[in-house]
């Protein structure tokens, strides 16, 4: 299909070249963060759980380092927003306290372990212990040594030794593990100790450096972060993880030419800095049978998505540029002309995307100028029948939506609040059933957070809270508050919308509770969400047949 041309008005861009060598993006990168599990080297169980909290309710992805391999050497998949987990040296900690953290966020890491320390000095974990937890796949155990020396102040026999005897013993130890992958102790390597690692068959090697690692880092001097010691604000800021991508305009992932998604083939691609790209920059090349980039990402849901591009905007734009979207029932084509459109989102359809299958959009053209900015996946709720949402908030606990995002959706057909706890809706939602506040108290910072509700119902002992609304709260046409309980602040009437007389006003009191963040419902079969004081779920009863979402 071709989408429809536009006259756009003359676009002043400035631009700054970037050359990009033989097709590899040198820009999509992956951190890698290290720890070590011992009080003395800065290890804290709540920063730690800190980093893992963050890094999952911002849609990281910990990977192993056979997928980063795979990704670095053969152009494999990661999933969106990849990042490495590191932890040296085997202490006990690992075992009970990471171990367990890791695997209820389903997420992996890396146990970097010097063999021959195991069971002696400092607690460690045993050989028992660092199988069960490589095997299920939790706390990988890979190479760092047998005894843990400075690498580059022994003779190169003692080398291979500490080297090729690492490798034998997690063999022997850990259930035939063949370890691929090693961490210098101290950081300390040179080009003899990286000849020995490649002599026995290692793939990566880990330095103490700081830095992220792209398509053009040496395999055997990749580099991470330290996380050891850092409450969270630090960690964000030394580690730069904390300066997110631009929120995408709707539900969904983005997936950026500065990506790892991103994969640039063929030569001639350029960085270009323009006020119309995603984030200030996108992939520019000349058209031909060996140009294109590649986004692929295995993403959080599975799903039908539509699938929206953008690119920068200018006059040299090829007129028939081409995405091929791998979806799955196969491959589909949609030809765009990028001389027109450029700095918006662009649908190029809608598709199915199986469970397991990476989302895959690739750029290509014959002629003219390509760019290549980023691709949108937009999650379509396709709900058998609307649903029913409660949301049970405790005591004391300030709830509020999502950053970024609504967290109601078409999906759901009626809200009702319930707990005694104080409910924010702070942002748009466009469920269109009635509201009712069961219990406690709601709270709405902007009008349009509810104005779409057929009707609100307060009961007797709620509130009904619109005081932080400047002006008041201006009641749609046709909607009704009714009930018996409380409205706080001031609330405007217009014709056709009602009042119940049993509500009273009163003065509102500011609750001053720290906010915590409500899961967002991943679509189609979501039914219910409980929100506790520490997020500890407890499932209200919902119809019976229908299974909980996340």
């Amino acid at each position: 299909m071709r989408l429809g041309r536009r006259i756009l008005g003359a676009r002043i861009e400035v631009l700054l070249a970037v050359a990009l060598g033989g097709g590899a993006s040198a820009v999509a990168q992956v951190p890698a963060v290290m720890y070590h599990a011992h009080a003395n080297l800065g290890y804290v169980r709540e920063n730690f759980t800190a980093h893992l909290d963050y890094l999952a309710a911002n849609s990281f992805s910990t990977i192993t380092l056979d997928q980063f391999y795979e990704w670095r050497v053969n152009d494999g998949i990661l999933p969106y927003r990849p990042i490495m987990l590191t932890v040296d040296d085997n202490y006990i900690l690992g075992y009970t306290e990471m171990y367990p953290l890791l695997a209820a966020r389903g997420m992996v890491a890396t146990n970097y372990t010097h063999t021959r320390g195991i069971g002696i000095g400092a607690p460690k974990a045993s050989w028992q212990q660092v199988t069960e937890m490589d095997t299920a796949g939790v706390f990988l155990v890979e190479a760092h040594t047998q005894t843990h020396p400075r690498l580059t102040t022994i003779t190169t026999t003692q080398v291979r030794q500490e080297v090729v005897g690492a490798r034998q013993d997690i063999a022997a130890n850990a259930g035939g593990k063949v370890s691929n992958h090693f961490a210098y102790p101290y950081g300390s390597y040179n080009a003899t100790v990286i000849a020995e690692l490649q002599a026995a068959g290692f793939k990566t090697g880990m330095t103490t450096k700081t830095g992220l690692n792209t398509r053009t880092t040496p395999l055997f001097e990749l580099q991470r972060w330290g996380g050891d010691g850092k409450n969270l604000t630090t960690f964000l800021a030394d580690s730069g993880l904390g300066t997110l991508p631009p929120s995408p305009p709707g539900p969904g992932w983005i997936l950026d030419d500065a990506d790892p998604a991103a994969l640039p083939r063929g030569a001639g691609w350029t960085a270009l800095s323009s006020s119309s790209s995603y984030q200030g920059k996108s992939l520019v090349g000349t058209g031909g049978s060996a140009s294109s980039v590649r986004w692929a990402a295995h993403l959080p849901e599975a799903g039908t998505m539509n699938v929206q591009a953008r690119w920068s905007a200018s006059s040299d734009r090829a007129a028939s540029a081409t995405y091929t979207i791998q979806a799955a029932d196969g491959p589909h084509v949609v030809t765009v002309d990028q001389r027109s459109r450029g700095g918006e989102w662009v649908s190029l359809g809608s598709y199915s995307f199986a469970p397991g299958q990476p989302a895959i959009v690739t750029l290509s053209g014959l002629a003219g100028t390509l760019s290549a900015d980023a691709v949108w996946f937009k999650p379509l709720a396709t709900p058998a029948a609307p649903l029913d949402l409660v949301i049970d908030v405790a005591s004391g606990v300030k709830t509020q939506g999502q950053a970024g995002r609504g967290w109601m959706g078409p999906e759901w057909s009626s809200l009702t609040k319930s707990g005694t706890g104080l409910l924010v809706l702070d942002r748009t939602n466009s469920a269109a059933g009635p509201l009712a506040i069961a219990a406690g108290g709601l709270q709405i910072t902007t009008a349009d957070a509810v104005a779409a509700m057929s009707g609100i119902a307060v009961a007797a002992g709620a509130t009904f809270d619109v005081a932080s609304i400047a002006g008041g709260y201006h009641v749609p046409a046709g909607q009704v508050i009714a009930g018996n309980g409380v409205i706080a602040g001031s609330v405007v009437f217009g014709r056709g919308s009602t009042l119940s007389p049993g509500l009273a006003a009163v003065v509102p009191v500011s609750a001053g509770l720290s906010p915590v963040a409500v899961p967002e419902p991943s679509g189609v079969m979501v039914v219910a969400l409980a929100i506790a004081a520490a997020i500890s779920a407890t499932l209200n009863p919902l119809r019976a047949g229908l299974r909980g979402g996340r």
